[in-house]
């Protein structure tokens, strides 16, 4: 049913709506300047299929038990997380919009006891927002707002996860630090970076990919574990070079419809 579903609103995306595809076609031609042109449509419709399933998901994703969530993904290193949770101190999670990152997240609440904290930009949409706060904190994982600094350097000493996707578009040049991303300078934010080094906690990437037992798997890479000891900027390039990596070995399951060049180092 799910498939049916998910090949129905690929067919409408893409031929129908023709959505973004100006923007993911953009993005692509500029992410693989060597690939040819069929090269380029082949991942164009493998990325609209992927998209359409992870929009059939997000839904399905406020139906689903605790139970049925966790057969869904397999979290395969959770005790690297405990280590540090353990020890009485919280970590950063940084993830990218890669695979289904709603239903790791979600899965993460569920295996960690409700230790999650999500980091999210509130959506101007307030049906949809108020759609992801509820599917997002349904297992009892909490929500603090991106803009809300003070909230989540109080985490501290709390025991959680605090869990980010930060390969978003930065608002303005300001927050930004610029990596060489994909062929191209590209700005990502530098507020994960900076948050770890003044709290000083332990930094990971948490790995979203295909499962042969589930639908997904979840497995965490330690990033650093002492931010305050690293050099400037070090922290988001190493995010930056794992997110690339992913997205070269796999480039159906980035989220290629975001305008994710639109900020350039001149502005």
């Amino acid at each position: 049913m799910k498939q049916s579903f998910s090949y129905g609103l690929y067919w409408i995306l893409y031929y129908l709506l023709k959505y973004r595809r100006r923007v993911v076609g953009s993005n692509l031609k500029k992410a693989f300047p060597l690939y040819s042109s069929k090269e380029i449509k082949k991942i164009e419709k493998g990325f609209y299929k992927y998209l359409a399933r992870l929009i059939v998901e997000t839904f399905i994703l406020g139906t689903l038990s605790a139970d049925q969530l966790l057969k869904k993904v397999e979290i395969l290193n959770y005790e690297l997380l405990e280590s540090y949770l353990s020890k009485g101190t919280s970590c950063f999670i940084l993830t990218a919009h890669f695979q289904n990152w709603e239903y790791a997240g979600t899965a993460l609440g569920v295996k960690s006891n409700d230790r999650v904290a999500a980091v999210f930009k509130p959506l101007k949409n307030k049906w949809f927002n108020q759609w992801i706060v509820k599917t997002r904190t349904q297992f009892g994982s909490i929500l603090v707002s991106m803009h809300d600094v003070k909230k989540i350097l109080s985490l501290k000493d709390k025991q959680v996860a605090i869990y980010m996707v930060a390969d978003q578009t930065p608002s303005n040049t300001i927050s930004s630090h610029w990596v060489n991303f994909l062929n191209q300078k590209t700005a990502f934010f530098h507020g994960a970076e900076k948050m770890a080094k003044k709290m000083n906690i332990p930094v990971l990437y948490a790995h979203v990919d295909g499962s042969q037992t589930g639908d997904y798997s979840l497995r965490f890479e330690l990033i650093t574990d002492e931010p305050q000891n690293t050099s400037n900027g070090w922290i988001t390039e190493k995010y930056a070079a794992i997110v690339e990596a992913k997205i070269k070995e796999n480039p159906f399951y980035w989220l290629w419809s975001h305008k994710r060049w639109k900020l350039t180092p001149d502005e």
